[in-house]
């Protein structure tokens, strides 16, 4: 591949791909780069990593404003009557709508933080026996001990063929 020289311009090139598209291989085809190669200089390069984090999120401040305006301005869509444009309706998207709306008031949104404290909003307390139980899981009768030490009673016996007690 004939790769260009980095330069400034031919970096700014990318970036403003970058900001259009989202998309790193697009990107760095626009530059006849690799889009390998332009990874490792963003892992080299804090400063040059920064600007493509500057570049997308300008990529996503051109959906939300697309979101909005077909949510909340709606679009034209032609009414046509026997092969003839009449007029035109603007949909509205209620589901895009919903989504802006999660965005920008958290009352809305549908992550719920529940929290779970103990008395006077201490710790919460458990209770319980921590058993240690030594068996062979290969001899049936170890396992039907220790199954009768931790349950209280004995399990019913099943013959594995080729473990021992079969």
């Amino acid at each position: 591949m004939n790769y260009s020289k980095l330069t400034p311009e031919v970096l700014d090139k990318y970036l403003e791909k970058l900001a259009e598209t989202n998309n790193f291989t697009l990107a760095a085809a626009s530059i006849a780069y690799s889009s390998m190669r332009m990874y490792q200089l963003r892992k080299s390069d804090p400063e040059f990593e920064a600007k493509c984090e500057a570049a997308q999120a300008c990529f996503c401040e051109k959906l939300v404003a697309e979101v909005v305006r077909r949510a909340y301005h709606g679009v034209k869509k032609p009414i046509f009557y026997n092969g003839w444009q009449t007029g035109y309706i603007v949909e509205y998207s209620d589901t895009l709508l919903m989504f802006v709306t999660k965005r920008y008031d958290p009352a809305f949104r549908d992550n719920y933080k529940v929290e779970l404290t103990g008395k006077d909003g201490g710790a919460i307390e458990t209770k319980g026996t921590v058993l240690n139980v030594d068996y062979d899981p290969t001899d049936a009768e170890s396992v039907a001990r220790a199954h009768e030490q931790i349950f209280g009673a004995p399990q019913a016996l099943t013959l594995i063929k080729g473990g021992k007690g079969a």
